[in-house]
């Protein structure tokens, strides 16, 4: 009697816990549903938020002629808040995520610290926190809003020939710019004006010219703030891959890391600040300077940030050095 009282108690004690591993289990699935429908949510979000970048730069490039003054600083304002707003909210979302990545690099220490500890580092390190889908969802969005912003800040700094310029100089400083993004194809980031297969821009309307007057500063600022952003990325891709390394673990392919994403959005800031005029380029030199020194110092840069950057240093940078030399 008692050995069947036994049997039972351990059969019901089976049943309860497989029934407490099966409730675990779809708690789990629904917590993984549940974050991978919010995932869902935010690239849905983020790619209506690109398109409507999209739309808007091609309502400023393809019918800039049209608009008032205060549709054309809507527009302006409008890239730069998405993208001021995308760069605030991947940043918190990263210092999450990388908080939540120490605690589980933590656990995994305390759990394996009864073992030899080269197999923790290899644990530990097999395992580095690369971006999410919701963090590169708002790094796209970042570098899409800020590319078309360059795009329209520089048309509003520099179309227009100035006063004192010949039209055939102005037909020829035309010709010779190319667009910004050094491409087309349709692609409104690359060619804004020429890739929607709009009217010529190189001449500004009333409207364009009177919010122009403040797009300087505007653009500056952002360029410096583009140069530093890819700085950091590239810092920290070199200090992953010498963590990664030691321990053995993957380090992210090219393609997929954020120096790769930021690369064309790097390349653009460099094109633009090569065609500031002048006098914006020489009075927002001694802030600007920095930035370039610093991606000079990085190791591994993309190859068209390099050449972009090498055109700003012979093309802009050289001269002034030349011309400082010549009144010593």
């Amino acid at each position: 009697m008692s050995g069947s009282v036994d049997a039972a108690d351990s059969k019901a004690r089976a049943s309860l816990g497989w029934k407490a591993f099966a409730f675990a289990a779809a708690a789990v699935a629904a917590a993984v549903a549940a974050r991978d429908a919010k995932r869902r949510e935010v690239a849905a979000h983020a790619s209506t938020q690109r398109l409507l970048v999209q739309a808007t730069a091609e309502v400023y490039f393809r019918h800039g002629a049209r608009l008032g003054e205060r549709s054309v600083e809507a527009a302006c304002a409008a890239l730069e808040d998405v993208a001021g707003a995308a760069a605030v909210a991947g940043a918190a979302l990263e210092r999450r995520e990388a908080k939540a990545a120490a605690r589980r690099r933590e656990s995994e220490k305390t759990r394996a610290a009864g073992g030899d500890e080269r197999d923790a580092t290899a644990m530990t390190a097999s395992t580095p926190w690369t971006p999410s889908t919701p963090a590169r969802c708002l790094l796209e969005v970042e570098v899409e809003a800020s590319r078309a912003a360059l795009a329209v800040l520089l048309h509003l700094h520099t179309a227009g020939a100035s006063p004192d310029e010949s039209p055939r100089k102005a037909e020829l400083r035309s010709a010779e710019e190319a667009p910004i993004g050094g491409g087309g194809g349709g692609d409104l980031r690359a060619s804004p004006s020429s890739a929607l297969g709009g009217p010529s821009l190189d001449r500004q309307t009333a409207a364009q010219a009177r919010v122009a007057a403040a797009s300087e500063p505007r653009l500056v600022a952002l360029i410096r703030s583009v140069l530093t952003g890819f700085a950091a990325a590239c810092d920290a891709e070199a200090t992953g891959a010498k963590e990664a390394g030691k321990g053995g673990g993957r380090v992210l392919a090219r393609e997929d890391s954020e120096v790769a994403t930021r690369a064309p959005l790097a390349t653009d800031a460099l094109v633009a600040l090569a065609r500031t005029s002048d006098a914006s380029f020489r009075g927002n030199l001694e802030g600007t300077y920095p930035a370039l020194v610093a991606l000079v110092e990085k190791d591994g840069t993309p190859a068209e940030v390099a050449r972009a950057l090498g055109d700003v240093f012979a093309k802009r940078v050289g001269p002034l050095v030349v011309d400082a030399l010549a009144r010593e």
